[in-house]
């Protein structure tokens, strides 16, 4: 069953800000949100947090990689993407 992707204000904020930059970064939420409606426990859980989790995509030619931080709201089987910032060279 595909889990229902919700994109916060503020991630809608920040996506919109680095497309200034990075050119294919809507590309890499797209397919970012395939995985995590498929996927939602893809990436490593945020320390402290038990439904807060981060997943990072694979850099490729010319885009950097980006982090997600997301929610997996497991009552209503929801991903709740929060945040995503680009993954600078030497960054882990």
């Amino acid at each position: 069953m595909l889990k229902e992707i919700i994109e916060e204000h503020c991630f809608v904020e920040q996506l919109d800000e680095l497309q200034k930059k990075y050119s294919r970064v809507y590309d890499a939420k797209d397919s970012m949100s395939w995985v995590l409606a498929r996927s939602p426990k893809h990436g490593e859980p945020l320390d402290g947090f038990s439904d807060h989790m981060v997943a990072k995509t694979r850099m490729v030619g010319g885009t950097p990689s980006f982090r997600f931080l997301y929610k997996f709201d497991y009552e209503n089987d929801h991903v709740h993407m929060i945040a995503i910032a680009a993954v600078e060279d030497g960054e882990d």
